[in-house]
């Protein structure tokens, strides 16, 4: 069974956190300015500001205090102050503390993909959405629908999109950083496909290093088993050229919509390009874990929370 976290009403709390980078104080009050602006509580737990090389503190230090947010009947959401990386290696030491129905809603993109992978194994559904520092420099739109969704006044998205295979399917949403999913395949803690509705994008890579990802998924016929395929931003992407530091110039040939519409244009499925989540300014929140009736028609994207 599947559930979603208690949605928040207004004077709840939501703690930040650091399962990655380490972050600043002068970033922590920021982002804790804008949470209490907003009618909510901020919560800063002792130690957020410890660091470990780029890290924010070793591993048994990060995991121990994203557990104790995640026991605590207090906090209703945690939302993760950085990307980077470093939130993989703590998922052996996550702990479900709280039952099910009462953990809080966890909250970031891009690195914290490791953790709503963890999530959706769990059967809970988490937020993807702006972490702390890129909230703060969301445009007025996405920084409403963050907190909107957080409340669960949404019903889904209606966007626009670049669609490639019309039609409607329904299923979970998973997914999130392409990058993240692939280091998780062959471990306990990559998610079942199965009938899932995969969301995708990533940030500077090689282009080569998609078409590798890219073709991991295909042969290991994980694409297969999906029932629809929503691709967001795939920024800052690089290329074996000099223009990228490179002492000669041996381009790809592709970039990476044609890379990765050769993959999906056999499955057969709802498929659609340029969907507004990623490392840009337009990263509107999305619940992963939802069951979903998904619309992709006339250059639209219609997704409803069941």
């Amino acid at each position: 069974m599947h559930v979603n976290p208690p949605f928040l009403n207004q004077g709840d709390t939501i703690a930040l956190a650091a399962a990655s980078r380490w972050c600043t104080p002068e970033q922590v009050a920021a982002v804790s300015q804008l949470i209490e602006a907003r009618g909510f509580r901020a919560y800063v737990p002792d130690g957020l500001f410890q660091r470990d090389g780029q890290l924010a503190g070793d591993d048994a230090h990060r995991v121990q205090l994203l557990n104790e947010l995640t026991a605590s009947d207090d906090v209703k959401a945690v939302l993760f102050m950085r990307g980077g990386y470093g939130a993989g290696r703590l998922l052996p030491f996550l702990r479900l503390t709280a039952e099910r129905d009462r953990f809080p809603w966890l909250c970031g993109f891009s690195d914290v993909t490791a953790i709503h992978s963890w999530t959706t194994i769990n059967g809970i559904s988490s937020l993807h959405s702006p972490v702390g520092t890129t909230l703060l420099t969301s445009p007025p739109e996405v920084v409403d629908a963050f907190f909107s969704e957080l409340q669960g006044k949404t019903t889904g998205w209606n966007v626009e999109a670049e669609v490639v295979e019309e039609g409607n399917s329904e299923g979970r949403l998973i997914g999130g950083n392409l990058s993240l999913l692939y280091s998780l395949r062959g471990t306990p803690y990559f998610p079942d496909l199965s009938g899932k509705i995969l969301i995708i994008e990533d940030l500077d890579e090689m282009l080569y290093h998609l078409d590798r990802m890219m073709n991991n998924f295909a042969l290991s016929a994980e694409f297969e088993k999906l029932s629809g395929l929503l691709i967001g931003q795939f920024s800052d992407m690089r290329d074996n050229t000099k223009s990228f530091g490179f002492s000669s110039d041996n381009p790809f040939g592709y970039n990476q919509r044609q890379i990765i519409e050769r993959f999906s244009q056999t499955l057969n499925i709802p498929v659609a390009f340029g969907l507004p989540f990623g490392h840009e300014a337009m990263n509107l929140p999305v619940r992963l874990g939802a069951e979903v009736e998904l619309e992709l028609k006339d250059h639209r994207c219609h997704i409803v929370y069941r």
